[in-house]
């Protein structure tokens, strides 16, 4: 048989195994698969060289499998165990199971069943027996025997090969564990001599084996009722299907360590590592067409170092995911993002350059070797500071001399605020076209007409789109539509005014054509021909955006005239009964989203007392200071407050009864009292400090 002819090659001795001289044999296919059996047990190292291994095999005069289990028993301290379980496969199995008694049989087996093992079984059917032999006389052990369907003489021929496989072990030096073995070195002791006697379960209950086998569990075994995820078997039975007869559970962990050069491997999604800073992939274990394990991450660096090396350029340098100091990282960044702002100013998307040749800029630059940021900083450190920094016309298809700072600035003024602008190109995009950041504080301040008029590199191209709005017969008076824009250009530049109303100007003037205002065709002009404007909160939150000043109004509210208390300054006060103030100030600076915004100072009534608020409109700071000081006049000049009273209810008795109908007399008495302060205190200039204020009480006062 097989066996037989592998313990003649290995009792040769011969150094190759190619050697093997039994040409004659009338099977050529018989002598492969028993050199494959040896490869299988580890009996043979990579260049076909009989090893230790397989010399120890010769020494053993069993089945090649079962001496391979004795060897790595005696490595995991079980080989008291797996001589018991050796023994057990070289004879017939010494369970009975009579046609007239199968469930009689059945009972009693059952008694040493293992759940999870039928080689654990034979351990326990090994162990009562041991037990009743030391109590029992011969006679007796035979009645044991046979009252649990055990055949005597199997039994005395088990105890006999477990007695001279014993002698062999110690000849070989293999120590006999004093502690019993757990189950795990039991059972991976076993896997090594049936590597190829594994399947894994599927969803219909079969087993997919090595080389494309599938079998069942045979419903004999003892764990047939669970049926693990993963078996192996040490004996196959093919009646109508192929049957696995000896089983146990199994963990796949077990495998790989044990089949060492049978396993295959595969390397799936190369990807690169931020946390590890290396290329890493998907490694597939599988041993004979059975995947072990279905995905494990390993590095791939010394698998494809080329590989990993421009997965490393492309994904750690180009897409800037590496955690690394280098300057050259942010220098290349910004000057991308500097050329694509050009691409968002000029609306095309034509200057800058593909990843592919910054790329290539690295490629030729970094070393071949270099895989991970490890190794990358290392070499980095011995290079000039600026090799990895490009330049700006490598990263540019063209040169975009018309896309100039005074086309598209970064900011438009008026008064002394300073709005910022931002482009993008993004069609249907809320930001698509030029967005100016605001502060809520100066949203009414924005000069909306001014606006309209977007940046001078962006204006030709609305100025055509609003003339081609036109209706066809206003239109064909004006061709060629871009020669006309460009008249317009020539007379024109940005202002307060609306362009809509300048550009009509100019057509009566050219054309002696009227437009008014719904000749526009606004609704359908593009979204990017109209500024964005973007309300900025306290600590750079965006409030609200859009293209229609009034919407955004109406929208943000209160939000607006609370903004002072936004920025938590100490500016502002509550309470003020009487003018403590040293200065009242025209106009008073904040910071809001990085913008120096100018807000006006106010006196505001608040009937019992006044506050000091900073408001976003100049008039309407005058308006509410004028209130906010005859309500301080009134509170100080009490004895003036009390005749005009007084003198009020003494002539105006009549009129304080005709009023009962529409108020109460204290309002009237109040309405009053504030027209003779209005009529005595001159407030067409506010007084700014408190002298002015004194000055201001004292001539009042003596009014009154």
């Amino acid at each position: 048989n097989l066996a037989a002819v592998i313990l003649q090659m290995l009792s040769l001795k011969l150094g190759d195994v190619s050697e093997f001289p039994f040409v004659d044999a009338p099977d050529n296919r018989f002598i492969k698969d028993g050199y494959n059996l040896l490869k299988e047990l580890g009996a043979v190292s990579q260049d076909n060289q009989i090893n230790q291994v397989g010399r120890s095999l010769s020494r053993l005069p069993v089945d090649p499998r079962i001496a391979r289990m004795l060897l790595e028993s005696s490595k995991r301290k079980a080989l008291h165990e797996m001589l018991i379980i050796a023994a057990a496969l070289s004879i017939q199995d010494p369970r009975e199971r009579p046609p007239e008694k199968q469930q009689q049989a059945d009972q009693k087996h059952a008694e040493f069943r293992h759940e999870e093992s039928d080689f654990s079984t034979l351990l326990n059917v090994w162990q009562s027996f041991e037990e009743a032999r030391q109590e029992l006389s011969n006679s007796q052990l035979r009645q044991h025997c046979k009252k649990h369907f055990l055949n005597y003489m199997r039994m005395r021929e088990w105890r006999d090969v477990h007695y001279q496989l014993r002698l062999q072990c110690k000849d070989l030096k293999l120590e006999e564990n004093k502690q019993a073995a757990s189950y795990d070195a039991i059972h991976q002791s076993i896997l090594s001599g049936f590597l190829s006697h594994i399947g894994q379960k599927t969803e219909e209950g079969d087993y997919p084996g090595a080389r494309n086998r599938r079998f069942m569990l045979f419903p004999g075994s003892g764990i047939f009722k669970k049926r693990p995820k993963w078996v192996v078997s040490a004996e196959m039975v093919e009646t109508s299907r192929l049957y696995a007869r000896m089983n146990a559970r199994i963990d796949p962990e077990w495998l790989e360590p044990l089949a060492k050069s049978l396993v295959k491997r595969k390397y799936l999604e190369p990807y690169w590592s931020i946390k590890r800073g290396q290329v890493m992939a998907y490694e597939q274990v599988s041993l004979y067409g059975l995947v072990i394990i279905p995905k494990r991450n390993v590095s791939y660096a010394k698998i494809d170092p080329q590989v990993s090396h421009e997965i490393f350029i492309r994904e750690a340098l180009v897409q800037k995911q590496i955690k690394s100091r280098a300057s050259f990282l942010q220098y290349n960044q910004n000057l991308i993002e500097e050329i694509e702002e050009l691409e968002d100013k000029s609306r095309r998307r034509d200057i800058v350059v593909d990843e592919e040749r910054l790329f290539q800029f690295y490629l030729e630059r970094v070393p071949n070797e270099i895989t991970d940021t490890a190794s990358f900083e290392t070499w980095l450190k011995t290079q000039p500071h600026d090799l990895l920094k490009v330049k700006k016309s490598y990263l540019m298809q063209h040169g975009a001399e018309n896309i100039t700072q005074a086309q598209f600035p970064d900011h438009f003024s008026h008064g002394s605020v300073i709005y910022p602008l931002t482009y993008r190109f993004e069609p249907n995009h809320k930001e698509d076209g030029v967005s100016v950041l605001v502060p809520a504080a100066m949203l009414k301040q924005l000069p909306v007409s001014r606006l309209q008029w977007l940046v001078p590199g962006m204006l030709r191209e609305k100025i055509i789109a609003l003339l081609k709005g036109l209706t066809k017969s206003i239109r064909r008076q004006l061709v060629p539509v871009p020669d006309f824009a460009d008249g317009f250009l020539l007379k024109y530049s940005s202002s307060d005014e609306s362009l809509q109303d300048v550009l009509a100007q100019y057509i009566y003037q050219q054309k002696r054509i009227t437009i008014d205002a719904q000749n526009w065709n606004l609704e359908q002009l593009d979204s990017h021909y109209q500024m964005n404007i973007r309300v900025m909160g306290n600590d750079n939150i965006l409030l609200a955006q859009g293209r229609n000043w009034h919407q955004l109004i109406e929208k943000i509210g209160d939000q607006i005239e609370t903004l002072s208390q936004e920025n938590n300054n100490d500016f502002e006060r509550e309470g003020i009964v009487c003018w403590d103030l040293n200065e009242l100030p025209n106009e008073y600076q904040v910071q809001q989203s990085g913008i120096q915004v100018t807000l006006y100072p106010a006196l505001v009534d608040e009937t019992n007392n006044v506050s000091l608020k900073l408001l976003s409109r100049a008039d309407e700071a005058f308006v509410q200071s004028r209130q906010g000081i005859l309500r301080l006049l009134k509170m100080e000049l009490t004895e003036q407050v009390s005749w005009v009273q007084k003198e009020t209810q003494k002539r105006l008795v009549q009129e304080m009864i005709y009023f009962g109908h529409i108020g109460n007399k204290a309002q009237l008495l109040d309405a009053v009292t504030h027209r003779v302060f209005s009529m005595s205190f001159d407030l067409s200039t506010l007084p700014r400090d408190e002298a002015a204020y004194l000055g201001l009480k004292d001539q009042g006062r003596g009014i009154i």
